[in-house]
């Protein structure tokens, strides 16, 4: 479905100027999780979804 008038408009603001700007891509990510407490990750790209599993360092990791 296609959106039109104001409700277009709308959407396209909001992805122009706050969506992208707070996004994050896989590699920023993968460079940003080993800095903080989280040993293990795993990031999973399904399109524009990420899929982020992270574990505390000496956590058992539960992988599925």
């Amino acid at each position: 479905m296609k959106e039109k008038g104001a409700e277009a408009l709308f959407t396209k603001f909001m992805f122009k100027h706050f969506f992208r700007k707070g996004a994050y891509m896989k590699d920023a990510i993968s460079r940003l999780i080993p800095r903080t407490a989280f040993g293990e990750y795993r990031v999973d790209a399904d399109g524009v979804a990420l899929s982020i599993r992270i574990w505390k360092r000496g956590q058992p990791v539960l992988r599925s």
